[in-house]
């Protein structure tokens, strides 16, 4: 039997509640086609961790896509010049669920993360945690 159908939870790390605005970047929409360009696709992001994120969006990500998404962190508890971290990371899709009407919840695996970025959304879910 696989994890899933036991309900064992196979996160690593806390989630964290948040509504933010993102955009994913994909080239996936266009494959069909003789030219392949990439395509931004505004998403609501609903949570975050330390490894991935939730994302509702009404396009339908194919699980092992891979993702740019781009979003900024908004921390207000930081010092001024920290509280505003735009941040840019490669991931996968790990899961695609129908949600509501046409839309999807779907999740990603932080796969490229560059240090600067990593220290932000470590800082962002430290001040969450505490």
């Amino acid at each position: 039997m696989e994890s899933d159908s036991l309900g064992i939870e196979r996160r690593r790390h806390e989630r964290f509640k948040v509504s933010f605005t993102a955009v994913c970047t994909t080239q996936e929409l266009f494959k069909s086609r003789t030219v392949v360009e990439p395509r931004d696709i505004v998403v609501k992001m609903f949570d975050i961790s330390e490894g991935g994120a939730g994302f509702i969006s009404d396009y339908d990500f194919s699980p092992r896509t891979s993702i740019e998404t781009k979003f900024t962190l908004v921390n207000l508890g930081a010092r001024e010049t920290e509280r505003y971290s735009p941040v840019s990371i490669m991931g996968e899709v790990c899961y695609n669920l129908p949600f509501r009407e046409d839309l999807h919840r779907f999740g990603i695996s932080f796969r490229s993360i560059a240090p600067q970025e990593r220290r932000a959304v470590f800082s962002f879910i430290n001040a969450r945690s505490g």
